[in-house]
């Protein structure tokens, strides 16, 4: 029979959740395989596949490697109606259409749902509550100086962004010719790759403010990373 050392050996470390699971090995007598499983509470993702690393991953190494990730997440939403004009921006590029929107700064409802998730985020609030619109300062302002304002706190706190994923909610006009450029100028102005950036758009199905062509509406998430 084999010693103990060749018997039970760990062959298998691996990490689900906040689980080590170790699968061990055991050799009998007439060449019959059984195994047993050993789990341990950590908070560090790691998966070892040679037999050296995982006998060297204990629960006490495991414990002194623990990484806690810090990731929040935030929403915004904003509206705006639509008054008398020949352009709107959104996302920070300018459409022509027949109609404009109105608000205290430039209008921007995209933008301002991006920033109001970053403010959710990081539990600071909206928009109203660092730049109001009682300030005459900020009429028609543009939105990326708030914007900027609120990635600068996210950055100031070690926060970096992780993603951006924004829907417009309107009939007309129309988003999807324009949404690459969004993306675009929406990575310029954080810092974020395109890839990681997502602006599309849908229709309330002619139904409320939205549907009856009375202004845009729009959602946004924001995730954050701690540095």
């Amino acid at each position: 029979m084999a010693n103990r050392s060749n018997r039970e050996r760990p062959k298998l470390a691996l990490v689900f959740g906040n689980c080590l699971i170790i699968n061990h090995i055991h050799s009998a007598k007439g060449g019959i395989v059984s195994g047993a499983i050993t789990a341990y509470r950590l908070k560090q993702i790691r998966i070892v596949w040679d037999d050296s690393q995982a006998a060297a991953w204990t629960p006490r190494r495991a414990r002194e490697k623990k990484v806690q990730m810090d990731i929040r997440l935030g929403n915004g939403f904003d509206v705006h109606a639509f008054e008398p004009g020949d352009h709107v921006i959104l996302c920070g590029i300018e459409l022509p259409f027949e109609k404009a929107l109105a608000g205290h700064s430039d209008a921007d409802v995209g933008m301002h749902a991006i920033t109001d998730a970053v403010y959710g985020a990081l539990a600071e609030g909206d928009i109203g509550r660092h730049f109001p619109p009682s300030d005459p300062q900020w009429k028609g302002a543009d939105s990326q100086v708030f914007l900027a304002h609120a990635i600068g706190l996210a950055s100031d706190r070690n926060y970096a962004i992780a993603n951006i994923d924004c829907t417009l909610i309107c009939e007309a006009p129309k988003i999807g010719p324009h949404a690459e450029a969004m993306r675009q100028k929406l990575s310029a102005l954080t810092g974020v790759e395109v890839a990681r950036i997502s602006v599309k758009a849908t229709t309330s199905e002619r139904l409320g403010f939205t549907g009856r062509g009375e202004g845009i509406a729009a959602l946004a998430t924001v995730a954050l990373v701690g540095k």
